[in-house]
C-alpha cells in the first residue's frame, strides 16, 4: 500500500482502483474495501508525503528535534527544564529545510506552490514533529489530509506519568488557547487579504489586456483615416483637374 502514496498525485485514484480490483480477484474481499476507502490525499498532504519517502534525512530530523522539543516543553511545565530555545531554533530549521524541498516538489509535480499550501504544509509538519512518538497519531508517509497542531492534551501525554492539573498548567493552557484563536482569526483575516488581492490583480490584468485591444483599435482607425484623407485628397485634385479641362 505504501506505494500508493509514493506515486504523482494524478495517478493515486487510478492505482487505488486498480490494487483494490486486484485484492477482490484474489479472494481478500477486505483487504480490498479498506484500500478502496483511502481519499485520495490533499495536495498539502501529497507533498508532506514525498517528503517522508524521497528525503528521509531531512524529515528524521524533523522528527528527532520534535521530540527533543516536546520533551524540553514538557520538563518546563513541570518546573524542571531550561530554556527551550535552542530546541525550538533547531525545529524551525528542520521545517524550513522540508519547506523549500516541498516547495520544489510541488513545483516537479504540476501543483502551484501558493502560500496557503505551504502554510498547511507546515502545519502538518509542526504537528508532525512532536505526535510521532504518540500512540494512534498519522502515520508519515500515508497522509490524506492535513494535520491540525498539537493540543496540550496530546502533549502532556508525552511526560513520563503525565503532568497534575495546577494553576501553572490551567494558565499555560488558557494561554495556549488564546493563542490558537488569535492565530486562525489572522489567517482568517490573511486569506482575505489574499482573496482581494488576487480580485485586484485579476482586474488589473483585464483592464491591461483592454487598453491592448483599444490600443491596436485605435491604430487601425487612425490608418483609415489617414487613406480616407488620402483619397479625399487625390479626389480634390482630381477634380481641379476636370474643372481646369473644361
Amino acid at each position: 500500500m505504501d506505494s500508493l502514496f509514493k506515486l504523482p498525485l494524478s495517478e493515486f485514484t487510478i492505482a487505488r482502483n486498480e490494487l483494490a480490483k486486484q485484492l477482490k480477484k484474489e479472494n481478500r474481499a477486505d483487504e480490498a474495501e479498506r484500500i478502496k476507502a483511502i481519499p485520495k490525499p490533499s495536495v498539502s498532504a501529497w507533498a508532506v508525503n514525498q517528503l517522508y519517502w524521497t528525503h528521509r534525512s531531512e524529515f528524521k530530523r524533523l522528527l528527532d528535534t520534535g521530540k527533543q522539543l516536546a520533551e524540553a516543553q514538557a520538563s518546563q511545565l513541570k518546573g524542571t527544564g531550561g530554556d527551550v530555545r535552542p530546541r525550538i531554533t533547531a525545529r524551525r530549521e528542520a521545517i524550513v529545510a522540508l519547506l523549500q524541498i516541498a516547495e520544489a516538489l510541488l513545483r516537479d509535480g504540476g501543483h502551484a506552490a501558493t502560500p496557503d499550501t505551504l502554510r498547511r504544509i507546515e502545519t502538518t509538519l509542526e504537528a508532525l514533529s512532536t505526535s510521532a512518538s504518540i500512540p494512534g497519531t498519522p502515520e508519515p508517509g500515508r497522509l490524506t489530509e492535513d494535520i491540525a497542531p498539537l493540543g496540550f492534551e496530546s502533549l502532556a501525554a508525552l511526560m513520563p506519568g503525565g503532568v497534575a492539573p495546577t494553576k501553572k498548567v490551567d494558565a499555560a493552557v488558557t494561554k495556549l488557547k488564546d493563542a490558537k484563536a488569535l492565530v486562525a482569526a489572522r489567517e482568517s483575516e490573511l486569506r482575505q487579504v489574499e482573496d482581494t488581492l488576487l480580485n485586484a490583480t485579476a482586474a488589473r490584468d483585464e483592464a491591461i489586456r483592454r487598453a491592448h485591444v483599444l490600443h491596436a483599435e485605435v491604430e487601425k482607425a487612425e490608418k483609415i483615416v489617414q487613406a480616407v484623407e488620402a483619397a479625399l485628397q487625390e479626389a480634390r485634385a482630381e477634380m481641379q483637374r476636370l474643372e481646369k479641362g473644361t
